[in-house]
């Protein structure tokens, strides 16, 4: 496999499927038959129909002539029918489109590790948070005034948080419960969203396309802090690509912590969002200790 997958797991790995679910706490569980269509008792046999439809799979566009399909490990086809609600169509569609997206944009996907995005990771662009929301979804804080715009291109933002969401969708809680993501607008500057509305990655929808086509997360919440009038022209190019149920998990608060404070609990928040949580490098963290 192409080494953009970083540390997803590998397609050698003989993981018995039966025990994959362990790790869930009850209340996921039982949202992952709910929400998710899985079935403990036909989840092998759904992997398996899953594994078999991959290797029997055939191009029929020009673009996927050149695409390997070869990860068939079954912790990594889990995260697809998951992605996919357990239809196996959708769960293969994803599967190929999360291959074909990291294939068209292999020049910026290359060394995607820790090493070569340490740099970011240290800017706290974008964090990891302690805590989830209330409806169990992983916090991730973005906050762009700690860009240095002059020094890291956009696209290093980007680079940095994929390497960030390929890690968290290794945790099968995340995998159920989804991530939601805060934007705290603190101290950024008119030049630097200008840059962001102008990037490829904005005009052109990549974004976008990652976040709703080619990647297995479930994104369940946008959170706007301190958002000031110009956020409107990045939303502006951005909202024709989002499909209306993301558009509508798009939640702007402005300066009233107590309205953030709906979705999430203070003790899972940095206190400059108005938690009990001090600011740390857990981010950098999560990947120095594997």
């Amino acid at each position: 496999m192409m080494a953009e997958q970083g540390d997803l797991p590998d397609q050698s790995d003989t993981t018995n499927h039966t025990n994959i679910l362990s790790s869930l706490s009850g209340e996921s569980l039982e949202k992952a038959r709910l929400e998710l269509n899985e079935d403990p008792s036909t989840r092998g046999e759904a992997i398996q129909e899953l594994k078999q439809k991959i290797c029997s799979w055939k191009p029929s566009r020009n673009e996927e002539k050149s695409l390997v399909l070869a990860n068939t490990n079954e912790k990594f086809l889990l995260m697809f029918l998951r992605g996919g609600k357990f239809d196996l169509e959708k769960a293969f569609q994803l599967y190929v489109n999360y291959h074909l997206f990291r294939h068209k944009h292999s020049d910026m996907l290359s060394d995607l590790n820790f090493k070569s995005l340490e740099h970011v990771l240290h800017t706290q662009v974008i964090r990891v948070l302690g805590g989830r929301f209330q409806d169990g979804s992983k916090a991730i804080c973005i906050t762009p005034g700690n860009w240095d715009c002059e020094n890291i291109p956009f696209v290093d933002n980007f680079r940095a948080t994929l390497l960030i969401l390929d890690k968290l969708i290794q945790d099968e809680e995340t995998q159920v419960n989804g991530f939601s993501v805060i934007y705290d607008f603190t101290d950024s500057s008119f030049m630097s969203m200008l840059k962001v509305a102008k990037s490829e990655l904005i005009t052109k929808g990549v974004l976008i396309e990652l976040l709703q086509e080619a990647f297995p997360g479930r994104f369940k919440g946008v959170h706007l802090m301190f958002q000031p009038w110009y956020i409107s022209i990045v939303l502006s190019v951005i909202k024709p690509f989002m499909k209306q149920k993301l558009r509508d998990r798009i939640h702007g608060h402005g300066e009233e912590f107590e309205s953030l404070h709906r979705f999430i609990d203070p003790q899972s928040l940095c206190m400059e969002l108005g938690g009990e949580l001090q600011s740390d490098n857990a981010t950098v963290e999560m990947f120095e200790q594997t």
